[in-house]
């Protein structure tokens, strides 16, 4: 059986809309994001940082 595609822009996307959520509802909140230098740990700090930027670049502030 062949393997599904995955949609990988539509789950970034997806994991983007997370951290907005996130950032609405515990922006007043120090955010601590631990990594562990594994597979998992990597893409959430890539993403995170990539959101961040994204969401300077819009004039919009970051969780403390």
């Amino acid at each position: 059986m062949a393997a599904k595609p995955v949609d990988l822009e539509a789950r970034v996307e997806a994991a983007r809309e997370v951290l907005d959520r996130a950032a609405e509802e515990f922006g007043d909140c120090i955010w601590e994001v631990g990594y562990s230098g594994g597979k998992d740990s990597t893409v959430l700090l890539h993403l995170l940082v990539e959101w961040a930027r994204d969401r300077l670049n819009a004039g919009r502030d970051l969780p403390r």
